[in-house]
């Protein structure tokens, strides 16, 4: 079950420039908190991103090959088992 985010937790892709061209392709994805809020210092939130990814992971087909958490971003190599990791970043942002 996904916790309620609060509005400095929501995330975009640090760059958009580089678009998913490669529906069965492999990509290293980078994603930013607003404003760059070191909001993962706290266990909840950690947690909450954790629980996050394992929800995408179980349900929605995404292949996590590698991530790492910092205090105010996260980076992760993934591709999605059925082509749409497009459609799995969008839903993720929580925009």
């Amino acid at each position: 079950m996904l916790l309620p985010i609060p509005h400095f937790f929501e995330f975009y892709l640090i760059s958009t420039k580089y678009k998913l061209h490669e529906a069965e392709g492999i990509y290293f994805l980078s994603f930013v908190t607003v404003e760059w809020v070191d909001v993962f210092t706290r266990e909840r939130y950690k947690h909450n991103l954790i629980d996050s990814l394992n929800f995408y992971v179980q349900e929605k087909g995404m292949v996590l090959y590698a991530w790492v958490l910092i205090s105010d971003h996260f980076h992760c190599i993934a591709k999605a088992k059925n082509g749409n990791l497009s459609d799995i970043v969008q839903a993720f942002e929580f925009n």
